[in-house]
C-alpha cells in the first residue's frame, strides 16, 4: 500500500491567490517550488491545447 498525502485548494484564479497557495504549500514540501510551478505550467500548457481544439 503506497499513501500520498494530497493538496487541494479551491481558489478564484488569480496571479497573487496563485502564488499564496504555492508559498502556504512550501511550508510542508521545502525546496520543491521548481516541481511546483512545472505542475502548474504543465496544467496550464494541457488546458490551452484543450481551449485551441474548440
Amino acid at each position: 500500500m503506497i499513501i500520498k498525502p494530497k493538496l487541494m485548494v479551491e481558489i478564484e484564479p488569480n496571479v497573487r491567490d496563485i502564488c499564496a497557495v504555492i508559498s502556504a504549500a512550501l511550508i510542508y514540501y521545502p525546496g520543491q517550488e521548481k516541481e511546483f510551478l512545472q505542475a502548474i505550467r504543465d496544467s496550464a500548457d494541457k488546458r490551452i491545447e484543450e481551449l485551441e481544439k474548440k
